[in-house]
């Protein structure tokens, strides 16, 4: 069942990494823990499971209800998978920046990934916020993001993306209204750059020259497994982010998971 929200679609997409959904989980349970029974009406948390391996997806969907069975039910999280008909060409593409063809090809279908999430998630909520698999929030963040967007409101009326981390395409916000247009925008761009560098291309396109980000940040990055490349550890975090972040009460440790 969907929540058709009102208020804000929180949108996230994940593939397969080495230690499975554990780092979906974690963020989910961050989100479930730090949204109140009131503002669970008015949010919806919308899940892409993006991955083209229909069994490890299978696998995912059953981790997710084990721990978030009662949110799923409510609509609070939605579950989504798109068929890959749907998607563009993703071999034989232009290798931009040098890269080799198959960073070429994760970094593209990442751009589809979202364009396609966009596309769904138009119509559930005035606003629309993406994060990524591997996210804790801060505690209050629906009431942090509620209120800067009041306060960008009266301010600068004519905003087209806030941000609520300084990290790449962590915790950028957008009207739901822009979602269309910055879904076709992605997807004609998905072979040419970076999802985090087409968002800033199209904010610029669309005339907002100044950035808009709420300090101290609300969203911190957690994840060390790569989904790209495990034999690397990506270990960036957000400085400005608050204080009171997510310690979640329940974690699913690697030897738990089917697969390991």
């Amino acid at each position: 069942m969907l929540n058709f929200a009102g208020f804000l679609t929180i949108g996230l997409s994940s593939i397969r990494r080495v230690n499975g959904p554990a780092y979906l989980l974690e963020t989910l349970s961050s989100l479930s823990e730090h949204t109140t029974v009131a503002e669970k009406t008015e949010i919806s948390v919308v899940v892409l499971l993006a991955d083209f391996d229909a069994e490890y997806n299978n696998d995912s969907v059953a981790a997710i209800l084990k721990q978030h069975r009662d949110d799923v039910a409510s609509g609070f999280i939605s579950i989504v998978q798109v068929s890959s008909s749907y998607y563009p060409q993703l071999t034989k593409l232009k290798r931009n920046f040098g890269d080799a063809p198959d960073r070429v090809q994760w970094r593209a279908k990442q751009v589809a990934d979202f364009s396609l999430l966009f596309t769904y998630a138009v119509n559930i909520s005035d606003y629309y916020i993406q994060l990524e698999d591997d996210v804790h929030s801060a505690l209050g963040f629906i009431r942090s993001i509620r209120h800067y967007i009041a306060e960008q409101n009266r301010l600068h009326p004519d905003w087209a993306v806030l941000e609520f981390s300084e990290l790449g395409f962590i915790g950028k916000l957008f009207r739901s209204s822009d979602l269309q247009r910055l879904a076709e925008f992605m997807m004609m761009f998905y072979v040419e750059q970076p999802v985090d560098w087409l968002f800033r291309y199209f904010k610029l396109a669309i005339n907002q020259q100044q950035t808009y980000l709420l300090k101290p940040t609300v969203f911190q990055h957690f994840g060390v497994r790569s989904s790209f490349d495990a034999s690397k550890d990506n270990t960036l975090k957000d400085r400005s982010v608050s204080t009171v972040m997510s310690h979640c009460l329940w974690k699913l440790e690697f030897s738990e998971l089917p697969w390991f």
